[in-house]
Formats: structure tokens, C-alpha cells, sequence
């Protein structure tokens, strides 16, 4: 998506936007030099990311948005948010599929089903789409690395399993991921007792060679894969004609309305690349509120409750991309 382009659209007057290494010497001394209206962080990983930038962000008064997916990077947050409040800046963190989408997701579920029980969802990208270095480094990061959801303990790439998407996506395979839902949720949705996320890339036969990668780290015959790291955009090259330009997500919830117990689910498929388009919209769409005057409230916190969900729907509209609800009683 063409940042730039996009936002142009729909404003009148000039907007400039401006790269900057996150890396330099002296950021805060960069946006007193600059003086922008926002900064948006992408360059992800965030796993291993501080705050640095958001600091900035606050000794200069800009307002902050990132697309972090990282769970401890989103979930430590919070602890800029007493100063955020007190300088009077917002700060924004996981504005991208999740947990910005899979939040107005469930919000818009939790009005059919305020029960809200069971809730199981995962994403399976395209190869073809051109998934970026970053999230693949990350993906890496936790393989076969402990964490929680509710009060279970889940291992990172685990668990290989599959679900069948609507066509022309089809049956893929999956396997366990770590991502800030799995810590935020629990606290928004508190009648949750079963939650669980899973993800892949379309890659014959990864799911159980990450599962395999996973069981050896979970064994402690080996620390992690982050050597591996350099032989990511290698593999992905030699095994591209092997995928799909298509990308799926899935929702499947289940509670109780009025005693009675009732379940929906939720499917978004993208083709022809387009997948690539949906972490970067809930971005989009907090920058054109602010380009149309809009304020956010002072504060470091998730991007979660900010964005309904017809708003990602109509901004996706153009490309094709679908969404299906389907509700069982």
C-alpha cells in the first residue's frame, strides 16, 4: 500500500511524508528538527525493540502510532501512559491485524454473543504475497518458547494443525503463534475460558518442520533459531513457486446469548496479494481521522476499541478482498 498516495487522497493540502532511521544518533534531536504532526513506527521486529522511539515521541509532543505484534513490546506499553496522559500525547501501539482488527472483530461478535466463552482464530498467509523479513525474524524469535494463555502454558510454532478457508484459499496447515491478544484479551473479553491463535505461510509440509524446530527447543537440545535468520529470504525465494497470492484469516467464536449457546465465525480471504493490505489499514485509517481533524486521547495504550470494524471493511473495499460471517446456534 502507497502510504503517501493514500493519504493525499483525501486531504487538500499537502502532506508530506519523510523516512527516518530508527537507528540514528539522535532521533528526539531529528523530530525537533522536523517538527512532524505524527510519527508511525513500521520497522518491525518488535520483539527485541524498546521504546526509544515512542520516548521520543513524548519529550517531543508528536503523536505516535506503530504496527508492533509483539506481545511484550505491546503488552509493557502501558508504562509510558501515566506521562503520555500528563504531557497530553497519545501514544498507539498494535495498530495493525492484530490486535486492532481481531479486537473490532470480537467487539462486533460480543453484541450477539456477550458470553463471549471460545474464541480460536488464525491467519494463513500467501507466499506469494511477499511476506516481509521482519515477521519471519520474529516468527523465529519464540520458536519453541514458552507462554501463556489464560492459565495454560503454550510453546511457539507448536501444535501443528489445519483448517480448511473458503476457496480459493483451501485447507491450510497452522501452527501456535504469540501475539499481544493472547495478554489483552483475557482483560477485555473477561468471561473468555478458551483462547487460542495460530498462523503459518503456505509452504508444503512447514507447519510440522516448525513444530519438529519447535519440540528441539522445548527439549533444550538447542537455545532458538535466530542463527537461521539470514537464511530466510533464501528459502523463501527457492520455495516461492511452490505457494499461493492467496491469504486467509478466520474467527471462530462460541458463548452463550440469553442461556442459549451460539457460535460464529468470522473469514476474510484476500486474493491476488492483497493480504498484504490488511496489517497496514488500521494505520491508515487512525491518520486519516487525524487528517480530518480528529483527536485521539492522551495516553500510551493498544489499538483497541479505536477502529470498528465496517471502517476496516469499507477501506478495503477496493481490493479484492471478501468477508463472510456465518452464525450457528
Amino acid at each position: 500500500m502507497n502510504l503517501q498516495k493514500n493519504l493525499r487522497d483525501i486531504s487538500d493540502a499537502e502532506t508530506e511524508v519523510v523516512a527516518c532511521n530508527i537507528d540514528c544518533d539522535d532521533f528526539s534531536a531529528l523530530l525537533l528538527a522536523q517538527r512532524p504532526n505524527l510519527v508511525v513506527h513500521l520497522a518491525g521486529p518488535f520483539q527485541n525493540q524498546d521504546y526509544k522511539i515512542a520516548k521520543a515521541c513524548l519529550g517531543a509532543g508528536v503523536v505516535y502510532i506503530d504496527m508492533a505484534d509483539g506481545r511484550d513490546f505491546v503488552d509493557k506499553f502501558q508504562t509510558l501512559d501515566a506521562e503520555a496522559k500528563e504531557k497530553g500525547v497519545s501514544l498507539i501501539t498494535g495498530a495493525s491485524t492484530v490486535p486492532a482488527l481481531s479486537s473490532s472483530i470480537l467487539d462486533k461478535v460480543q453484541r450477539d454473543i456477550p458470553d463471549l466463552r471460545e474464541v480460536d482464530y488464525g491467519i494463513s498467509a500467501g507466499l506469494k504475497t511477499g511476506l516481509g523479513y521482519a515477521t519471519l525474524k520474529a516468527v523465529l524469535s519464540y520458536c519453541g518458547k514458552p507462554y501463556a494463555v489464560l492459565q495454560k502454558t503454550v510453546y511457539g510454532l507448536s501444535e501443528p494443525r489445519s483448517y480448511c478457508f473458503l476457496k480459493p484459499v483451501g485447507q491450510r496447515s497452522i501452527v501456535n503463534c504469540d501475539i499481544p491478544d493472547l495478554g489483552l484479551f483475557p482483560q477485555r473479553y473477561p468471561t473468555l475460558t478458551e483462547l487460542s491463535f495460530a498462523s503459518c505461510i503456505d509452504v508444503p509440509l512447514l507447519a510440522p518442520v516448525l513444530a519438529l524446530m519447535s519440540y528441539v527447543v522445548q527439549r533444550k537440545w538447542i537455545k532458538d533459531w535466530n542463527f537461521l535468520s539470514a537464511l530466510i529470504l533464501p528459502f523463501m525465494k527457492a520455495v516461492k513457486f511452490l505457494g499461493s497470492p492467496h491469504s486467509g484469516f478466520f474467527m471462530n467464536c462460541a458463548g452463550c446469548e440469553n442461556g442459549q449457546r451460539k457460535r460464529m465465525s468470522y473469514e476474510i480471504i484476500a486474493l491476488n496479494g492483497s493480504g498484504l493490505e490488511i496489517p497496514v489499514t488500521p494505520v491508515v485509517l487512525l491518520i486519516k481521522r487525524m487528517m480530518k481533524g480528529e483527536s485521539f486521547p492522551a495516553g500510551a495504550y493498544p489499538c483497541i476499541g479505536l477502529i470498528p470494524l465496517d471502517d476496516f471493511e469499507r477501506e478495503l473495499s477496493p481490493f479484492p478482498i471478501s468477508f463472510h460471517w456465518k452464525v450457528m446456534s
